[in-house]
């Protein structure tokens, strides 16, 4: 394998999206509805739209292609971003921090090889009970965790067994006032 230099990501076809760090403005703005940071309360990736997700509520961009944003028919503050490959950005710091309503998040389609900083990633999204990472939720480029899971208050187990921590050198705070 080739050493790819910190921040650097490659697209490998056409159909590649990556999830952009500004997602949570794109989908108020891209959305009718009144889905915002303060009322998400389930997200899933996914490469085709899950079974109970039949309303698109919008699409947003990541790289200039398009991740569609489906709507749980039985939860509608429950949402799916859809696409054949979603990439993560280099540095997932605060992607999904300071979602105060966010009880669980699946990462069935996302590929995260080239990451190199999940700080605060989660960190303020305290009604947090699960999380899922899926087979792409790759860590051997990551540096750093630091406040990852900060006050994930409400998380009651997780499985990082699967979390690579090769390259990890900075830990600090990393599960800070998770008290469950």
């Amino acid at each position: 394998t080739m050493a790819m230099p910190a921040g650097t990501i490659l697209y490998s076809t056409a159909q590649t999206a990556v999830f952009p760090t500004d997602w949570k403005t794109k989908l108020s703005t891209a959305s009718s509805s009144s889905l915002t940071s303060s009322t998400i309360t389930g997200i899933k990736f996914e490469k085709t739209v899950p079974s109970g997700y039949t309303t698109k509520v919008g699409t947003i961009t990541g790289a200039g292609k398009s991740i569609d944003v489906y709507r749980s028919t039985s939860k509608s503050t429950d949402i799916a971003f859809v696409s054949s490959i979603t990439i993560e950005p280099a540095s997932c710091s605060n992607l999904f921090s300071s979602l105060s309503a966010l009880t669980t998040i699946s990462f069935n389609n996302f590929d995260t090889k080239y990451i190199t900083s999940t700080f605060n990633m989660f960190r303020l999204s305290s009604k947090i009970t699960t999380i899922t990472f899926g087979d792409g939720f790759d860590t051997s480029n990551v540096t750093s965790m630091m406040q990852m899971f900060h006050t994930c208050s409400s998380l009651k187990s997780l499985d990082l067994s699967q979390l690579k921590s090769d390259k990890l050198t900075d830990i600090f705070g990393m599960f800070v006032m998770c008290s469950n």
